[in-house]
């Protein structure tokens, strides 16, 4: 029993709820109450490889990050690598590695790293280079449901092999584990695996708890657990719990009372985490657990309408997130159809249509854009609500941003100019908004397809700038001009979406030519 290793993750899986947007005043608070616990394990966040503007500190936890929070010498600190992460690093590993990593033992010493089955042989030789620095390794094998017992065996023959892990945990990524699979799968871990086992366990179908006590039983050393459960999904395994069953050893129970009661608690009503019955039908058919999250958070759809999605969902692959997937759940049988004919409705006119790049922001190009609207008579479009170009310029502001309109929809009764809309996206809030000029042009997204017609739109991503060039082309401009598109750092995630989009609209346009007035990192060209 001494061996028992708890492991609290809430800095880094509650993280998947406020974008790991934790202050470092509420984190100490929470790390000294949990240290007071006992805890062995406190895994302070993720390690993104990739840099996400939207993402607070904790997720790209490094030893900058930890000394700014307090210490204790009984308890370890580690912090998650994505295993997919690896697979984007360019160049010379072993350098980008060292960069990031050497001599940072001192500030965390056990690094986690969760990894796919399929993944795991392209990521060996990354994790025999973060053991080599020092660190202890522990691998996290996702979704084991579907990894057949067979793969499991050779999986972990292999990470014998490599010498390099310490530690071989299994995720119940969808929940949906019952007590007798988590001893059968243990049972084939022990009779392949001599060193400590660990377990992640998800709550989706109410069972985390259980599943955790099975697995102890079963030999599993190292449990995972959250501070009211916060994480991914319907969340994990309460750690208020596992210090509970486990307190007779060395566990104080009652010292994370606070914390978890006023804090925490505060962050589930506001977030809303949990078991509920829409996670407990996507645990039965291996939907991934963010398009309940989603769908949960979401208030425009009704009880109905998210059940017809989850089932829509049952129909396809969705063992990983996809937005657009969840966007295409709602076609069948949402009202897509804008109720505005935009036919010719700028027909023979110029029409320039304004991003939110930094290039806007420069007061030379404000007033050469000015002088250009002047001298070409533009038809003015701005893309969600411009802070950078007087409104005067502008004709219309457009947006079919599922993210955006939520934040600018306070803003819309201030407007003097219409917006341009799928009004479908706005139906929990149309009533506090009943003197705005909306006009409705619907919209569809569907995989690498771009078409336009007069009510509506169908575009591959969730993008205003693809709504807004079928817009263009569906009222006929003479010409389409872009300003404020300059672009995002290679291989970022939405500057890779942008160009696929670009690629496809003139692949299927090939007449139509988009000419942009300011620098971009975007081939706007034919190709």
């Amino acid at each position: 029993m001494k061996d028992l290793k708890l492991l609290d993750c809430t800095l880094r899986d509650g993280g998947y709820y406020n974008n790991w947007k934790f202050n470092i005043k509420d984190a100490n608070k929470y790390l000294k109450q949990i240290y007071l616990s006992k805890i062995d394990i406190v895994e302070i966040g993720f390690n993104f490889f990739e840099k996400n503007p939207n993402y607070g500190q904790f997720a790209f936890a490094n030893k900058t990050l930890i000394k700014k929070l307090c210490k204790s010498r009984e308890t370890k600190l580690a912090i998650m690598i994505n295993g997919a992460d690896f697979l984007k690093i360019k160049n010379d590993y072993k350098k980008f590695l060292d960069k990031n990593f050497k001599n940072n033992t001192s500030s965390f010493s056990i690094i986690r790293i969760a990894a796919h089955y399929n993944d795991v042989d392209k990521i060996l030789k990354y994790v025999k280079y973060l053991k080599k620095l020092g660190f202890k390794i522990c691998l996290n094998l996702m979704q084991i449901n579907n990894v057949t017992k067979k793969n499991l065996r050779k999986c972990l023959k292999k990470l014998e092999l490599s010498k390099s892990v310490d530690v071989f945990y299994f995720a119940d990524s969808f929940g949906n584990l019952k007590p007798k699979d988590v001893k059968s799968i243990c049972k084939v871990i022990k009779n392949n695996w001599k060193k400590d086992i660990g377990i992640h366990a998800h709550d989706n179908c109410g069972l985390a708890l259980k599943n955790s006590i099975q697995a102890f039983r079963s030999g599993v050393r190292w449990i995972d657990g959250t501070v009211q459960g916060m994480g991914r999904g319907a969340g994990n395994v309460k750690t208020e719990n596992l210090l509970q069953k486990f307190r007779f050893f060395k566990y104080n129970a009652s010292s994370i009372n606070n914390i978890s009661q006023n804090y925490f608690l505060r962050l589930k009503k506001k977030y809303k985490w949990g078991k509920s019955k829409y996670y407990k039908i996507a645990a039965n058919y291996n939907i991934h657990p963010t398009y309940i999250q989603m769908l949960q958070n979401d208030r425009r759809y009704s009880t109905p309408e998210k059940i017809k999605s989850i089932n829509s969902l049952k129909k396809i692959e969705a063992t990983s997130y996809d937005p657009r997937k969840l966007e295409e759940t709602f076609i069948n049988y949402k009202k897509y159809k804008g109720q505005w004919n935009a036919h010719k409705w700028c027909y023979g006119k110029n029409l320039l249509i304004l991003g939110h790049g930094p290039s806007l922001k420069n007061n030379n190009t404000i007033k050469k854009l000015k002088n250009f609207i002047l001298k070409t008579k533009s038809t003015v479009i701005a893309i969600n609500l411009n802070n950078y170009i007087p409104e005067y310029l502008i004709d219309y502001y457009i947006s079919a941003s599922e993210a955006r309109i939520p934040l600018d929809q306070h803003k819309y009764d201030s407007l003097k100019k219409p917006i341009i809309i799928p009004k479908f996206k706005l139906e929990k809030i149309k009533k506090k908004l009943q003197k705005v000029n909306f006009l409705d042009y619907g919209v569809i997204l569907k995989n690498r397809e771009f078409n336009f017609y007069n009510s509506y739109a169908v575009i591959p991503f969730n993008l205003t700038f693809a709504y807004a060039i079928a817009l263009a082309l569906t009222g006929k401009a003479k010409n389409i001009y872009l300003a404020g598109f300059d672009g995002y750092k290679k291989n970022h995630k939405h500057g890779n979406e942008m160009q696929e989009t670009i690629d496809i609209i003139l692949k299927k346009n090939r007449r139509i030519k988009l000419n942009s007035l300011t620098k971009t990192k975007y081939n706007f060209g034919h190709r």
